[in-house]
């Protein structure tokens, strides 16, 4: 049985498994959660934006072109799955697409937009036995920088 506890910094709150370890040397505005051996991750990442509001873009070759680059050498087509809207929060500015690699890998990777900041949180794992785990975690999030509308 996994039993969770709460991370928070300025950007969000996620509950993760007590086990895992928080990266203390993860780039700006990112936080890394990793399993005890590594072979899970759960990374979130706030994007802060100057003007004008965040927007999620809604147009498939954004995320395409995000697959490129997260996953050069690989055919966006044949690896990405479940693209679409999604909500978060009192957010309806959401996208997400998951990615399965021919040796089984997994990730699912979630963008929100807020009032100063864009959100990306990915989920990345051997193989798809951790999709549960990450749709928990990922709508346990609370993020700190609401949008009004």
């Amino acid at each position: 049985m996994l039993v969770f506890k709460t991370y928070s910094n300025q950007y969000y709150t996620i509950r993760y498994p007590e086990q895992w370890t928080v990266e203390e040397n993860a780039p700006a505005h990112t936080t890394v959660l990793k399993s005890p051996q590594g072979r899970i991750t759960y990374t979130l990442t706030a994007i802060p934006h100057e003007a004008n509001a965040w927007v999620v873009k809604t147009d498939r070759d954004t995320y395409v072109n995000d697959l490129l680059t997260d996953y050069p050498g690989y055919s966006p087509e044949r690896i990405m799955r479940d693209f679409g809207h999604c909500s978060f929060s009192d957010t309806s500015s959401c996208m997400h697409y998951s990615v399965v690699l021919p040796d089984g890998s997994y990730a699912r990777k979630v963008f929100v937009a807020t009032m100063h900041y864009g959100h990306v949180f990915r989920i990345q794992c051997p193989d798809d036995r951790c999709k549960n785990l990450g749709e928990y975690m990922t709508n346990s999030i609370t993020v700190k920088d609401t949008r009004s509308n």
